[in-house]
């Protein structure tokens, strides 16, 4: 994936309203045999990454820190019984752009059978989807 490059000038301050949003977003639920979509009101700020720890190469000297976006999301519409029966399977993840997985809760590495160095072993998190999704 090729990295999306803007200008630092063209950007407003880091504590602009500009980089705040919101959004609703339709996920796919997989979480019972409705196999339905879930609306998420995705809200959230898009934050400046300084201070990586990787070092930079000398083609990417002198750029702009990138851009990454902290979101939290919440269903819009409340939960069904079911989905308060199944609260206890659910988990979460960290992962990279490329869906890598990088980090996993304690209930995830229960629910998924693996550490989170199992996870990162095994490469793209696009593996763990199913064909038919």
């Amino acid at each position: 994936p090729c990295p999306v490059s803007y200008n630092p000038e063209q950007l407003p301050p880091e504590n602009s309203s500009f980089l705040e949003g919101a959004f609703v977003c339709r996920f796919r639920c997989l979480l019972d045999n409705s196999s339905g979509f879930l609306p998420l009101n995705i809200q959230g700020r898009l934050k400046f990454l300084h201070g990586q720890s990787r070092q930079p190469s000398d083609s990417e000297r002198g750029s702009p820190p990138q851009l990454a976006l902290f979101a939290i999301a919440t269903p819009l519409l409340p939960p069904a019984i079911l989905e308060i029966r199944t609260k206890n399977m659910i988990f979460r993840t960290k992962h990279k752009l490329d869906l890598t997985p990088m980090a996993c809760d304690a209930k995830g590495k229960i629910v998924l059978g693996y550490t989170e160095a199992e996870l990162r072993v095994r490469g793209s998190g696009y593996q763990f989807i199913h064909a038919a999704d």
